[in-house]
């Protein structure tokens, strides 16, 4: 049976190669990219190549085509793509881990200021299929705070288990909400 997956999903993690699939697929051209090794001989056939090999150019953007500069087919073209896409996801996946261990609270963040930015950074690396899980988010979380918060910090990581993700942020909105009633009265 097939499984299908909510079309919001779909487009969230689609990738530029996945939209451009889909762009040939709707256009009936998926054909030859995905199969033709030759160029057709038969007029109508070149035709419906010739239109494949458009769209591709026309999705790319200009900086990508000494990538498929030279290739004399749409197959070849596209699997020149991928092999491109697929390094720039692996460094997009490197860059975003990075941000992520280097995401820090400043002076003037709210808390859900800074967490925001960390789950941002997170839905980044789940859209190049990284999967961060919990514990490195709430370490990357307590790792970033600014020094007010290092009491919270020790109360937190003295548990004998680290909280879920959305625990901490609930238990550390609690307490910055603790506190700015205390500065009030």
């Amino acid at each position: 049976m097939l499984e299908t997956k909510p079309m919001w999903k779909t487009l969230v993690r689609a990738t530029n190669l996945d939209r451009m699939q889909l762009l040939l697929v709707v256009n009936d051209l998926w054909e030859f990219t995905s199969t033709a090794v030759t160029p057709p001989t038969d007029a109508n056939k070149l035709a419906e190549h010739k239109k494949d090999e458009l769209l591709i150019l026309d999705a790319i953007r200009d900086q990508t085509i000494p990538h498929i500069s030279g290739k004399k087919i749409a197959k070849e073209m596209w699997q020149a793509l991928k092999k491109l896409y697929q390094s720039d996801k692996e460094y997009r996946k490197m860059v975003l881990r990075d941000k992520l261990k280097n995401t820090k609270m400043s002076k003037i963040d709210t808390v859900a200021t800074y967490l925001t930015k960390i789950t941002q950074v997170h839905d980044e690396l789940s859209v190049v299929g990284e999967t961060v899980p919990d514990h490195k988010m709430v370490r990357t979380a307590l790792n970033g705070v600014t020094k007010p918060w290092n009491v919270f910090v020790e109360e937190i990581v003295s548990q004998e288990n680290l909280p879920k993700w959305e625990r901490m942020w609930d238990d550390i909105i609690r307490e910055e909400i603790r506190r700015g009633s205390l500065h009030e009265t």
